[in-house]
């Protein structure tokens, strides 16, 4: 009897559990969200609590392909159901009570006759058609299974139209909403490359090559330029191109990579120029006065090329003399020797140095030819070098000119020069040598 007893108090302990549960349970019920009007796709829902108050909306469950988004606080929830299928939209009160509400998008059109449709436009390729029509599909039916395939077609009559943008669109699609094989993924994604390339669509690009290279290692190459060529991130580039030569032994990335180290490691470009490029080894062995390693090189660089380096080496064995003739023309010039210093002169002249060189020659002429008080010549020389630099920067040039004009009497001009060396170098040596020509002028009008 009281083993009967207990188990009747226990049912009741138990449907008493059960009916708190289900009232808490209860107050979780969207009872009190109104809904104003009924809802097929692409109609919009507008929905409400009674007291019409401020809540927090949110989605938490939607049906595939839908691109339906919000998370908002309004008194009223207004929203275009795009894909049919079930959606559950939580509301939250200032107290953090919450009510779901489940709503079902119901489709505006007849499956079967919508894959009719499909299959006569495909057939008949018109793709625009086939567009529109997966589309409904896709919105009306997103569990239909037709749709991969449907999808598929479109990429399939895309490419054959070469219509760049709708096949990279349903490419992505396809990638990104169906489990696929190997093969197939593998496809996509070449199409998908294909079309980023045709319409110069860097993200997709990117993305694309970021997945290719786990197919096939021979992408690495593209995306390493990508990294470099769109300046995204060239580090890593090198660094991609870098594994791509280790593997595949490619001259072309040798000659890129040579060309990227140049300038901040000219041993590892020395490096990758010997597997590529060896016109470019051999400047570099020519900056470096390196003749020798040239000569070893030489009978294998091609005949255009070989040309042009045997010129450059001309060129630099020339440069080395003239710069040898320099120096002791300077020499002889500082000890005073004018006659020799006027010979090594004279030698580079008639080599016919490169412009930055003349320049210097033209202005030791002048000074040299003023040290022998010969003013026209100097005064030529002078010119000569103001010609070729555009404009007089060094004082010193300056003042022997003045200095000619006033030897030559022609003491206006000199003036003229004293007192723009006096603008120009303010507060310095010259200025004081400029004055002391000022005065002596100023006693030769007085006497």
């Amino acid at each position: 009897m009281n083993k009967i007893k207990r188990i009747r108090l226990f049912i009741i302990f138990m449907l008493l559990i059960y009916s708190i549960s289900f009232s808490e349970e209860k107050k979780n019920v969207a009872d009190d969200i109104i809904i104003e009007n009924p809802i097929t796709v692409g109609d919009r829902l507008i929905i409400h609590n009674q007291n019409n108050e401020e809540r927090d909306w949110s989605l938490i469950k939607k049906p595939i392909f839908s691109n339906l988004q919000f998370n908002l606080k309004k008194t009223k929830l207004n929203i275009n159901l795009d894909i049919a299928g079930e959606y559950k939209i939580k509301s939250n009160d200032d107290l953090n009570n919450y009510k779901i509400k489940t709503v079902v998008a119901n489709p505006v059109y007849d499956e079967k006759n919508l894959l009719e449709e499909f299959e006569n436009g495909y057939k008949e390729k018109k793709l625009n058609l086939t567009i529109k029509i997966f589309e409904k599909t896709k919105n009306n039916f997103p569990n239909n299974i037709n749709l991969k395939k449907e999808a598929e077609d479109i990429v399939k009559l895309s490419n054959e139209k070469e219509e760049y943008n709708i096949l990279e669109k349903y490419s992505l699609f396809i990638l990104e909403n169906f489990k696929l094989s190997y093969e197939d993924e593998y496809y996509f994604l070449k199409n998908l490359y294909n079309s980023s390339l045709k319409i110069g669509d860097i993200n997709i690009e990117g993305y694309s090559l970021k997945k290719l290279i786990f197919f096939d290692e021979r992408y690495k190459k593209e995306l390493g330029l990508y990294y470099l060529n769109n300046n995204i991130d060239k580090k890593k580039g090198i660094e991609i191109l870098e594994g791509y030569y280790n593997i595949f032994l490619d001259k072309s990335i040798a000659e890129i990579l040579g060309d990227y180290y140049l300038t901040i490691d000219e041993k590892k470009s020395i490096v990758y120029y010997k597997k590529s490029n060896l016109y470019k080894l051999s400047n570099i062995y020519l900056k470096n006065g390196e003749i020798n390693k040239i000569k070893n090189i030489i009978e294998n660089i091609p005949d255009d090329e070989k040309k042009d380096i045997l010129s450059e080496i001309d060129n630099y064995k020339k440069d080395i003399k003239l710069k040898e003739y320099y120096k002791k023309a300077k020499k002889s010039l500082k000890k005073y020797n004018l006659s020799l210093a006027k010979i090594y002169y004279n030698k580079i002249l008639l080599e016919v140095p490169k412009e930055e060189l003349l320049k210097k020659i033209y202005f030791d002429l002048g000074q040299l030819n003023f040290l022998k008080k010969d003013y026209v010549a100097s005064l030529k020389y002078f010119n000569k070098n103001i010609i070729l630099k555009g404009e007089i920067k060094a004082p010193e040039e300056l003042y022997n000119i003045a200095v000619i004009y006033y030897e030559e009497g022609n003491y206006e001009k000199s003036i003229s020069e004293f007192d723009k060396l006096i603008n120009l170098f303010p507060n310095t040596i010259w200025e004081v040598k400029a004055n002391i020509y000022k005065i002596k002028f100023s006693n030769r009008k007085e006497n």
